[in-house]
C-alpha cells in the first residue's frame, strides 16, 4: 500500500504557516512517521531562513526532529548509493559507494521460440551489523530492485523488516520474506530505500 508524501505546495504552505490547525496536525503526524519529507522540511527552512529575516517556522517539535534527522545522517551516514542506467533492456552501474559483485543470470526463457537469459547486477554493503545487496533487473525500460539482508553474525535472513521506498509524491512499503525484499519495478529518477533500523539505498535511476 502507497503512503503518499507531501508535496512541494504542501510543505511550502507548513513552513510559511498558512495552514490550518487540521491540516497542521495531519502533516506532522506525516512527518513524524517519514523522514524523507522530515529532509524536505528542513531543506526549505533553511533557504527560507536564508532569504527571509523573519521567516514563519513550524512547531518546534515538528523542527526539532527534522534537525535531529538531517544531524544523525549527517554525523554517521548509514547508507549506500547507486548510479545506474538503463539501456536497451541491459542495467549498467555508473557509480556506487557498495561492492559489485558477479552478476546474477537468471534460467533463461522462451521469447517468440527463442531463449534468452537475464542478467541481474548485484550490488552489496555491509550496514550496521547486516550484508545488504541490493539486486537490480531489467524490466523493459525499467528497473526491478530487490533487496537482500542477511544478518552478518549469524547468516540469518530476517522476515518482518520494514522498508519504504521513497519516490517524488509516493511511498512504497514492502517487508522482507526470508531476508528478501521485492518493490516494484521503477522508471528513471531519484529513489530513497529505508530500512527499518538498519539504513538506506539512494538509487539514481538513468536512461541510456
Amino acid at each position: 500500500m502507497k503512503e503518499r508524501c507531501l508535496t512541494d505546495e504542501e510543505i511550502s504552505a507548513y513552513i510559511d504557516g498558512v495552514v490550518s490547525a487540521e491540516e497542521r496536525a495531519r502533516i506532522e503526524d506525516h512527518l513524524a512517521k517519514c523522514s524523507f519529507c522530515l529532509h524536505n522540511v528542513a531543506e526549505l527552512r533553511q533557504l527560507v531562513s536564508a532569504n527571509d529575516v523573519n521567516p514563519i517556522s513550524p512547531t518546534e517539535a515538528a523542527l526539532a526532529q527534522a534537525e535531529a534527522v538531517i544531524e544523525a545522517e549527517t554525523v554517521s551516514p548509514v547508507h549506500f548509493d547507486i548510479a545506474l542506467v538503463i539501456k536497451n533492456g541491459i542495467c549498467k552501474v555508473l557509480d556506487s559507494t557498495g561492492n559489485l559483485l558477479p552478476p546474477r543470470r537468471l534460467s533463461p526463457v522462451a521469447v517468440r521460440r527463442q531463449r534468452s537469459a537475464q542478467t541481474v547486477t548485484r550490488i552489496s554493503k555491509s550496514i550496521s551489523g547486516f550484508l545488504v545487496t541490493v539486486e537490480l533487473m531489467p524490466h523493459k525500460h525499467m528497473v526491478k530492485p530487490e533487496v537482500i539482508v542477511v544478518e552478518e553474525s549469524t547468516s540469518e535472513k530476517p522476515d518482518g523488516l520494514k522498508a519504504k521506498l521513497y519516490s517524488p509524491g509516493a511511498c512504497e512499503t514492502k517487508y522482507s520474506e526470508n531476508g528478501r525484499i521485492v518493490f516494484s519495478p521503477l522508471a528513471t529518477g531519484y529513489y530513497r530505500i529505508e530500512i527499518e533500523e538498519i539504513g538506506t539505498i539512494g538509487l539514481d535511476v538513468k536512461a541510456g
